[in-house]
């Protein structure tokens, strides 16, 4: 199972550097949901990677609620995402992203 993590880290590295290219380009609207979108998948492919390498059920545990964290970052992250690249901030209201992350 070692050689499948690495692959997730490898993942997770590619992500992480298009998240920091991405904040980069802070002058484009989106760019900054698009950091948080890819920094949720850094999340989801870390922690994964994690509890595959582990070997303790505590430590398994405490993993896969972090990757859980970063697939319930990724649907927010995604949705303040396509509505800031499709500018329709009518979308975006605060009741609407308060029920997603709530959801």
């Amino acid at each position: 199972m070692i050689s499948y993590s690495i692959f997730l880290f490898i993942s997770a590295l590619i992500v992480l550097c298009i998240a920091i290219t991405s904040l980069l380009r802070s002058d484009i609207a989106a760019a900054r949901p698009f950091a948080l979108l890819m920094c949720a998948m850094v999340i989801w492919s870390g922690g994964y990677a994690m509890e595959i390498l582990v070997s303790g059920m505590c430590e398994k545990t405490f993993w896969a609620r972090l990757h859980l964290l970063g697939i319930g970052l990724i649907t927010v992250a995604w949705y303040v995402f396509a509505t800031r690249y499709t500018a329709d901030l009518d979308a975006l209201s605060a009741t609407v992203g308060t029920l997603g992350t709530c959801i």
